[in-house]
This record gives C-alpha cells, structure tokens and sequence, in this order.
C-alpha cells in the first residue's frame, strides 16, 4: 500500500526568522530556548519533486534515491549546472555563509544536511528543495508561499526557522539543529510494548505543539502527524517536524488530500481537513505507539476491528477509551479540541494537576465521566508512621481537588458537585454553602468581608463571608481554574480564555487583561508593583500590576500553570519542562535552572533559604534558593502535584498516592503520612495546631500538625 496520499505541495518561506539569543516572548523578539533539527518523514523512495524528505531509519540513504555527490572543491555555482545532485562536504552557500558536513536525511526533492553557520559559529539544518519538474520558479514560488506561516510561530516544539534562500534554482531553508530520535526509530529499538505513561507524557507535550497552531488566527492545521514527524530529544522534549503539508484552515475550502494512509482522517481524503482531523492523527499515533500496530500496513479507518487492549492488555480501559475517541470516523464524534484531548490523557495516565489548578481531568463519554483508578500506594522512602485521627471530616457530593481558604471563623472549600462550602474551623459543622454552574478547582481569597473564587462555570464570584449571599460575579470566556489573589485591592484572577483578568473588589468591574496564547491557570504572584504568572503557551510574564503593560516575558520549554512566588527581588517557578525557574524579578534574567525527572505542576514555596517543591516524578524537592543547590528530596507513591505548606520546621503536602505527608523540613525525614480513600491533588494550609487538606474521597479533613521533635 502506498505510504502517502494525494499531492503534496511544499511552500519555501522568503523571511527568515529572528535569530536571537536571549528569552522570546510570543508578541515579537528572539526564539532563545533549546536548538532542535527536522528529520522529515518517512514516506516511498519513489515521490514526486514537492514532497517531504524520508529519513532513513538505519542511518544511510533512501533506496532507490540518487547518491551522485559533488566533489568537495567544486564551487556553488556549478551545482546547478552539472550532474551534481547531493552536496558534498566543505561545499558552501550564501557568499561562505553556510559550510556543509554531512547529509542527515534525504528523499526526492532533495536533502538535509547538517551545515556550519560562519558567522555565528553553530550548526545548524539546511533543508534543500530542488525543482525538478513543470515551471521551477512557481514551484518555488509555490514553495514560499505556503510555507511563510512558520516564520513567527515561537514555539519551542516547531522547528525555528533562521534563514531561507534560493541559490542557483535550488531553494533551502536554515533551521536548528538539535540530536535525536523519531518516535517511529524510538518504538522499532524498543523491545515489547511502550509504556502507557511515556506515550502519554509525549502525546501531551504533542497535545500543546498542536494547540498552539490551532489557536493561531487563522488555525494551521498539519495534516500529517505522525511517529515518523514526531522528534524525541535527548532531554526529554517533543518537537513536531516536517511542516511541508502543514495549511492555514479556512472554513468550506477544499484543500489538496495530503497525508499519509492510516493517520489522515476520511474527511482529508475528501479534501476537507480541519483542526479535528489532527485529533485523529493523533490518536492513530497513539495506537501505532501502544500497541505496534502499524496503521500504514493495514485497510483504513480499522481501528474499531484492531482495538488498542486486544492488542496490548497493558493498556487501560481509560487510555483506550481516549485513543478511540480521537480516531473515531465522525467529526463531532472526536475530542472537539488539543484542550480536551490534554485534559482526557492526563485523566488515563494519572497527571493531576494540584493546587490552584487541580481541575477534575475527565475522559468524557457515553454522557459520564470515566475516572482513573489509583492503586494503593507502594510506600514512601522512610518509615509508615500514621498520624493520628482526624479532628473532623466534613464529606461533599464530589471530589475535592480545590485548596481551602481559612478564615477568622470559617474555612472555605470548592468541590466538584459545583459548590462552594463554608464549615466552622472548630467542628466542620456547615455555615452555607453557595452553588455555581461548575466545579470549583481553585483556592478562594478573602477580601475584607467578601470570599471570591472562580468557578468553571467561566464566573469569578463574591460572596459575603459570613452569610454566602452573593455580591457579584464577574464572567470571563472560560473556564476559570486559576486561584485569585489580592494585592493593593485589586484582584488578578485567571481564566482558560487566556486573559490574566485585574477586577475592582468593590464591584466586579474589570480594570484591565492582559492577553497570552493560552490557558492562565496559573496564579499571580507580586512584587514591586508588578505581577507575575504563568500561560499553557509556556512563557512566564511580569506586568504592571496597575496598568498591565507587559515589563518582560521568558520562555520555558513548557506549560507554565505552577504559580510564582517572589522572595528578595527573584521570582521562583515551575514548568511542564522539568525544571524549577530562579529568575530576577525586575528583569527576567535567568539566575539558575534545576531540573527534575517529570513535570512540574507544583507551585515553589519558600522558607528562609529552602526551596521546597513537588514534581510529578513522584518526589518533594528541597533546592537552596540562592543557588540551586538540590538539599534533598523525598520519594512518596506517586505523583506530587501538591504546593507544600512550611509551618514550624515541618513541610506538608499531598500526593496523588492518596497521602497527606509531614516532613522534618530541614532533613526530609518523614514524620508522618495520612491516607485518605481518594488522591491528594491539592495543598494543605495551616492555622492554629491544625492541618486541613481535601482529598478527591469528597472530603476535607482537619488533623492535627506534626509534633515537634
């Protein structure tokens, strides 16, 4: 069967794009961040000029292709001219510029190449076209047109373009260079079967790549995802390659049946992609990866005949549910954006997010949700010791996945069954509770007399305190899953509309936003008369928290949904890239970067020079703030989606192992643990010789801290 369908047109861009060192911020500047090169992909040795480069998995080159090479003195300018057809190294291009090593990858209309750049001393990828057929300079043209929607498309998992040019008929692309692996490579050296978390992680890295070109104005959509376009770097990260095919969409235009048979939906062979058709293409990938099953080699739109657990019964019934939501053949059928796909795999593979953003992750389907099953954990580092019973309990309709606020009298509390509860600290005997349109995630603020929350309902509420009765509600566009905070009587809130909103207290009006590329769950942090937050569009930003107006933004590797904290003029922060963030506050510099094994959804928490936070690698970190330096860490049964609370030498937090841990601050020594019956995705808070934390059980509980000693 044929590898790929239809007629692919590859478009050559005539605008370089920025190279720059330094952070990038997506409105304009510099790229900055990680190099990474394009292997292009794997399609028959027998294209037509105008397709894609196949890189050959064994290293060498494409059977069938020509090999001729030009002798390393021969000059540029008779390439063209002579029976040349591949450079050869030591052969350079733009007066000098670019000097060729090697060929990393080859196909029918030409080669990429690794080459030198001269003048700035790095190497880079030169990806070549050479026309072969029809009218060489329209398909050039042809070439720059469809291709020059990459040029500001700052993303750390598109390939960064530097520099094009047409060079004696030959049209060539610069981009960065960076080793590493195909995922199709990654699942032929594996022995068995991937792990379903690994391919989830990637497919979630995958997930934003492809949000990102979908919210751009108007979508690009890809039309040919894929194993074979999917690049795994040595650090872990996922880049998305091969944009030959990729297309702006517009509404009821017929588009040219590109892709490649298995991964392209019905509707592409009819020539009408749209966004929902590179759910599917990723949900196709997602079957190839678990069970190695390659769709190429079987009839098309089969998966409901090759069910992913009939093929691997390692897989989960959530996980397979999610795959074969994505490939179904109906549109409407399919997850209905990147969004929702995120949030359906990180339900499968157990990814929680805590605290101010620990939002219910659902697969939604058959008109329920399908939940995660958490096994026991296994057990920490360190002896079981259990705490004591709790104090009291107070039991809810739904999960608890939100933090809680405590007040004089009251502690306030945000549940899945849409309400927002208010229970007597000393007893948890009910005041009032207040019900929205949807679940509440995030942790309440008091403002004088009045509680305020969001709700997923897209509200930000007042309420007052004391009697639940409302003030005012303030709509946003979305979801709101951030956590509010009050500084100089103004409220900064998120919302997954993508705005950091800044209201009045006293009446809900809204004083300015401040627009990302992506969801804020984030919350703010400030410092200096400036505020500071992360987007899903992997940047972190300071504005002024007055006026709005953007003072800097650095970008990380990854979704940034962790809230900052500031300390001493450096502003501390985790990412969906690994690593924990130490930063100049007035200016964005970068004053150290820490790496763990997995995400990091916690929020850092300081106390004296100690940094403590949690990562999904199921580890409580301490870090020296000064200078990074790791002091220790903790391991516990699962993931540690949890912000830690630091009160008299003892550091708490909650993991999705169902515990509640207590650690000896300074050593990492455990003091005790408590087991709910649900996993711990939010953060305990501390008054008065109690601990409260709610548990996805449906419950809150109040226990009493640690002893000393």
């Amino acid at each position: 069967m044929a590898d790929s369908i239809g007629d692919h047109q590859m478009r050559f861009p005539d605008q370089p794009r920025r190279d720059a060192s330094g952070p990038s911020d997506p409105r304009g500047g510099g790229p900055g961040g990680s190099a990474y090169w394009p292997v292009d992909s794997q399609r028959l040795p027998d294209q037509r000029p105008g397709m894609s480069f196949p890189q050959n998995p064994s290293g060498g080159y494409v059977a069938g292709a020509p090999q001729r090479t030009a002798p390393t003195d021969t000059p540029t300018t008779q390439i063209q001219q002579g029976p040349h057809y591949q450079l050869a190294p030591g052969t350079t291009l733009q007066n000098g510029r670019y000097v060729v090593e090697e060929v990393i990858g080859q196909g029918g209309m030409g080669h990429v190449y690794r080459v030198l750049d001269t003048h700035l001393a790095r190497r880079r990828a030169l990806k070549e076209m050479i026309p072969q057929m029809g009218d060489p300079e329209a398909e050039l043209m042809n070439y720059r047109r469809e291709t020059q929607m990459l040029l500001n498309q700052e993303h750390p998992g598109i390939p960064q373009i530097f520099d094009s040019f047409i060079e004696h008929r030959r049209a060539y692309i610069i981009l960065e260079f960076i080793p590493g692996d195909n995922l199709e490579k990654r699942l032929a050296h594996t022995q068995g079967f991937l792990s379903e978390r690994q391919v989830g992680e990637w497919m979630l890295q995958l997930c934003h790549i492809v949000g990102f070109l979908h919210s751009q104005r108007p979508p690009i959509i890809f039309r040919d995802i894929k194993p074979n376009n999917i690049i795994l770097t040595p650090d872990g990260r996922i880049v998305l390659v091969d944009f030959g095919i990729a297309k702006t969409f517009v509404p009821d235009e017929e588009h040219t049946n590109v892709g490649t048979n298995g991964y392209a939906p019905p509707e592409q062979y009819k020539r009408q992609a749209e966004p929902r058709s590179d759910i599917y293409a990723i949900g196709a990938t997602m079957h190839h990866l678990l069970t190695r099953s390659d769709p190429r080699k079987e009839p098309p739109f089969t998966f409901h005949e090759r069910m992913p657990r009939q093929l691997n019964p390692a897989i989960s019934e959530a996980m397979e549910a999610v795959i074969m939501k994505c490939v179904s053949s109906r549109l409407d059928d399919r997850y209905q954006s990147c969004e929702d796909l995120e949030f359906a795999i990180e339900s499968a593979v157990g990814i929680a997010p805590l605290d101010d953003t620990s939002h219910f992750r659902a697969v939604h389907g058959g008109g329920g949700r399908i939940r995660a099953t958490w096994a026991p954990a296994l057990g920490p580092t360190g002896t079981l010791i259990s705490a004591s019973a709790p104090i009291w309990s107070f039991e809810t309709e739904e999960e608890i996945r939100a933090t809680p606020c405590v007040g004089p009298q009251l502690i306030y509390i945000g549940s899945y069954d849409n309400n927002l509860y208010a229970l007597d600290r000393r007893t948890g005997a009910l005041a009032w509770k207040f019900a929205t349109e949807g679940g509440i995630c995030s942790r309440p603020t008091l403002w004088r007399d009045l509680v305020i929350f969001g709700s997923e309902d897209f509200n930000v509420y007042a309420l007052h305190a004391q009697t639940g009765a409302e003030v005012w509600r303030y709509r946003t566009w979305h979801h709101v899953r951030s956590s509010p905070r009050v500084f100089r009587d103004t409220i900064y809130i998120g919302s997954d509309d993508g705005y950091m909103h800044a209201i009045d207290p006293r009446n809900g009006v809204m004083l300015w936003r401040y627009q990302t590329y992506r969801e804020v769950q984030s919350s703010a942090a400030f410092a200096n008369g400036q505020l500071y937050f992360g987007s899903r569009d992997n940047y972190v930003y300071a504005v002024d928290a007055a006026t709005g107006e953007k003072k800097w933004s650095l970008r990380t590797n990854g979704p940034v949904i962790s809230a900052p904290c500031v300390v001493d003029d450096y502003l501390y922060v985790g990412s969906y890239d690994f690593s924990i963030y130490c930063l100049e506050a007035q200016s964005g510099w970068r004053a150290w970067e820490e790496r763990t094994e997995k995400f990091i959804i916690s929020s850092p928490v300081i106390d004296g020079d100690r940094l403590f936070v949690g990562s999904t690698d199921g580890h409580l970190y301490s870090f020296n703030r000064r200078t990074g330096r790791r002091l220790w860490r903790y391991r516990a049964g699962n993931q540690v989606n949890s912000t830690p609370t630091v009160a008299d030498g003892v550091v708490y937090f909650g993991s999705i192992d169902r515990s509640l841990y207590a650690l000896d601050a300074n050593e990492g020594r455990l003091r005790w643990r408590f087991e709910t019956e649900g996993i711990v995705p939010g953060s305990p808070v501390v008054a008065d010789g109690l601990v409260y934390i709610g548990s996805a059980d449906h419950r809150l509980y109040a226990l009493r801290v640690a002893s000393q000693g």
